[in-house]
Order: structure tokens, then sequence, then C-alpha cells
């Protein structure tokens, strides 16, 4: 049960927005973004430019590239790619890296 007098305590809006954006799927779908934003950053617009597809699964980043021989060359880096990710996102959000 809810206890009502700390349910309507004041709070500062840094730690309101904590809480709101902590809950739920919003918190998912930032990260989400985020992640795409750090794969376009991290390996430039040519790489980008064969990406059809960035999503987050969880801690999972599942990468569509168009190019067969990119993809070889992207497989090898894995490691490089996830080090230099979790870098820019400030955390270790993702914790593998998958490219199709």
């Amino acid at each position: 049960m809810i206890n009502k007098k700390n349910r309507f305590e004041p709070k500062n809006i840094k730690n309101a927005l904590i809480d709101f954006i902590g809950n739920g799927n919003l918190k998912k779908g930032l990260d989400n973004i985020k992640a795409k934003e750090a794969w376009r950053k991290c390996l430039g617009p040519n790489i980008s430019s064969y990406t059809s597809k960035v999503n987050l699964r969880g801690t999972i980043l599942i990468v569509n590239i168009s190019s067969a021989p990119l993809k070889e060359e992207l497989n090898y880096e894995n490691k490089k790619i996830l080090n230099l990710i979790n870098t820019e996102l400030g955390e270790d959000l993702i914790s593998k890296i998958i490219i199709r």
C-alpha cells in the first residue's frame, strides 16, 4: 500500500525526472535512441550509409548491414566497436553486438 504522506512530498525536478524516466518503457526507448546515435557517431557516415537498422534489445545491439564484406570486417572488430560505443554512452549499456 502506498503511503499517502510520502506520495505528495515535494521533490526537486531532477529527482522527479529520474523517477519518471526510470519507470518502464521510457528508459528502454531512450536507451535505444542513445545506442543508435552512438553507433552513427562512433562509426562515422561511411559505415552508417551501409547500416539499414540499429536496434537495442535488452543489452544486445542488433545491427543490419547491407554490405557482406563490411559485415565481416565489423565482426572482426566487434570487441573494439563494443568498447567504443560503451565509452561514448558513458556506461556499459551494451554487452554484445550482433551484426546481420
